[in-house]
């Protein structure tokens, strides 16, 4: 996760995504997981599937303000 999101940071959004993509699909359940998975796949064009992972990330009474904020999609790439 960390590694990809470096990357997202780079703004090598499709390498970041590769990575995420070789992890288990039950690695998008935890919801802070599941939020940097989403900003990942809205850079890489993907806003549906990004939008039910904001979702699932939203609910989540665990996100820290600084992880709530990334739910803004002014925020979102």
């Amino acid at each position: 996760m960390t590694a990809a999101f470096a990357l997202y940071r780079k703004q090598q959004y499709k390498e970041a995504l590769e990575l995420l993509n070789r992890l288990p699909a039950e690695t998008w359940q935890d919801p802070r997981k599941a939020l940097y998975y989403a900003l990942i796949l809205r850079a890489t064009g993907q806003s549906e599937l990004a939008a039910l992972h904001e979702t699932r990330a939203a609910a989540s009474p665990d996100l820290l303000p600084e992880e709530r904020l990334l739910l803004d999609p002014k925020k979102l790439r």
